[in-house]
């Protein structure tokens, strides 16, 4: 007899529904925490320090990066850019993200050298204060 054809069989499944739900609502939460935890663990833990302190102007430019690139994968991914969607591999994607990721952090760590805020920050806070905000970096 087929464990499907018990009258009974699925009643024990859908008392784990609720857990099931919790768990996949939950789950990428805790995968964040941990994530998050795992950074500040090694930046204050370790020697990475340094690494994740290239990180930095990436964080603070991240509205602009983030436009940045929604921008740049839609003009590559779809019909009125390069329409590459469905013809790269997993490995040839991921190494084009890795590409756009580096590309980011070089010019976020150049913007901000130059410039206090990225673009779309500083207009954020122009416009959140009602006064413009500076634009040139403080020379130390």
């Amino acid at each position: 007899m087929n464990l499907l054809e018990l009258p009974d069989a699925g009643s024990s499944w859908r008392a784990l529904a609720p857990v099931v739900s919790a768990l996949t609502t939950l789950g990428p939460v805790v995968l964040a925490i941990g994530y998050g935890a795992t950074c500040v663990a090694l930046y204050t833990f370790t020697g990475a320090k340094r690494v994740l302190g290239l990180l930095g102007p990436l964080g603070r430019m991240a509205f602009s990066n983030y436009l940045a690139q929604s921008l740049a994968f839609g003009w590559i991914f779809f019909g009125y850019g390069l329409g590459l969607f469905g013809r790269l591999s997993s490995s040839q994607a991921m190494l084009l993200g890795i590409a756009v990721y580096v590309v980011q952090v070089l010019i976020s760590l150049w913007w901000l050298k130059q410039f206090r805020f990225g673009p779309i920050e500083w207009l954020w806070r122009t416009l959140m204060y009602g006064a413009r905000q500076p634009w040139r970096a403080e020379r130390p």
